[in-house]
């Protein structure tokens, strides 16, 4: 009995050690995840109005292009080809209408799940790393805003018939409000319909009422207590083909042909294009490199388009945080960085009339960026590609960060009838 009472504060003071050693592991992976947490865009953006952001310490690779190979004669030609061919195309349609819905849709939030065993889940991502981890991931969205369409078009003239029913911009933007008591709200589900018309893409008039009035959007915008009715260039059924309000030559024109090919896609021939785009604002650099696959039997139109943007700047240096605190930015240091964000855009095509192709339905998707030092650990800055496609993205950061959009866009095409003989279009006096 003596012996078996003098083992007892042994054998407790030993269990508590484990306790004690088994937290500290815990909060040790916690640590080390936020540790290692990127500060997002968003927060970037809310310190550099409070400190200016500095100039960069150097000009991005990504800027400088004269280094890449110019277009062959047979790349040339066939650029040129799909070029009359898009020119031919548009040019048969001489009026329409469409009936059209788009949906806009955002990856539902996390469930708050229990600590522990998100800690755990922690451990053992970190100890998988990503190209290690197979399992797919169960995605759910919410719906935040449906529109329902009437689009009609007669050479210049276009009228838009909007029915909406959202807590959303179709531009992801937030819809404000005020209570009566002076309290601003937003995600508040809102009922509107509006009718649009616009003479060669310039002027455009809504209707109020019975009567076509001159609309300016800066003008209806002074107050943003008072909600203008705001045209969204998705409106526009054409707006689908190319993610742009543009036609195929204008697209193109502003960007750099950097490659274009014929491949094979599922037994049908398409053309591979690759575009090039670079733009400088204020202190940040920002290059889009475009990839579309155009069905050339199909009326040339996009049956999928990624676009990778990629953005350089001063980002803000972060203090290591301890336990549960949260990283704080380090007063005016600042360090280079590069990151890159995805779009894609698919879609299937259906053909209306003998010869008339339009996209039945396209699906476009926002994607969670990174940084390119996560892309290419091993890669220093100055061996980053210059152009970043989809083929140079390491296989486990596609199956990683390109299988769960964060946002969604949906556009569902219900009828489409072209070149009608009597096509009406609503009257009105400028």
């Amino acid at each position: 009995m003596h012996t078996k009472y003098k083992n007892t504060p042994i054998r407790r003071n030993i269990f508590i050690f484990l306790l004690l050693l088994i937290a500290f592991c815990i909060l040790w992976l916690y640590h080390l995840e936020k540790s290692t947490h990127v500060p997002s865009h968003t927060a970037d953006a809310l310190q550099s109005e409070i400190v200016p952001i500095p100039p960069l310490s150097e000009t991005p690779g990504f800027m400088k292009v004269e280094g890449i190979s110019p277009l062959s004669t047979q790349e040339t030609h066939l650029l040129e080809q799909l070029k009359t061919e898009a020119e031919a195309y548009t040019e048969q349609f001489t009026n329409g209408e469409i009936e059209f819905s788009v949906t806009l849709y955002r990856i539902s939030p996390p469930q708050q799940g229990n600590f522990f065993a998100a800690l755990w889940n922690a451990a053992y991502n970190r100890l998988n790393p990503p190209n290690e981890v197979k399992e797919e991931k169960s995605l759910a969205y919410d719906t935040i805003g449906e529109w329902n369409i009437t689009y009609r078009f007669d050479r210049e003239t276009e009228f838009f018939d909007v029915k909406a029913h959202k807590k959303r911009e179709m531009d992801r933007n937030h819809i404000l409000s005020w209570t009566q008591g002076g309290q601003l709200r937003q995600d508040i589900w809102r009922k509107t319909h509006h009718q649009f018309l616009r003479l060669r893409k310039e002027t455009l008039y809504i209707r109020e009422g019975a009567e076509w009035k001159l609309y300016d959007k800066r003008r209806e915008s002074l107050s943003v207590r008072k909600q203008a009715p705001h045209f969204d260039q998705r409106y526009s059924p054409h707006w689908w083909h190319l993610g742009h309000a543009a036609d195929f030559n204008t697209f193109i024109r502003r960007h750099k042909i950097t490659d274009i090919k014929t491949v094979d896609i599922d037994g049908s021939l398409q053309v591979y294009l690759q575009a090039y785009y670079m733009e400088q604002e204020k202190k940040t650099h920002r290059a889009r490199t475009l990839e579309l696959w155009m069905h050339r039997q199909r009326g040339g139109h996009p049956t999928r388009i990624l676009i990778s943007t990629r953005t350089a700047g001063m980002y803000p240096e972060y203090e290591e945080g301890w336990m549960f605190s949260t990283p704080e930015p380090i007063l005016g240091a600042y360090t280079y960085g590069e990151s890159i964000d995805f779009k894609g855009m698919t879609s299937e095509l259906a053909q209306y009339e003998p010869g008339i192709w339009f996209p039945e339905t396209v699906t476009e998707e926002y994607f969670t960026g990174a940084s390119l030092s996560k892309i290419f650990p091993d890669l220093p800055r100055s061996e980053y590609p210059v152009i970043m496609n989809e083929a140079r993205l390491p296989e486990w950061f596609r199956e990683e960060y390109q299988n769960a959009p964060i946002w969604k866009r949906v556009m569902k095409v219900q009828s489409a009838t072209f070149n009608l003989p009597n096509l009406q279009m609503p009257d009105f006096s400028p």
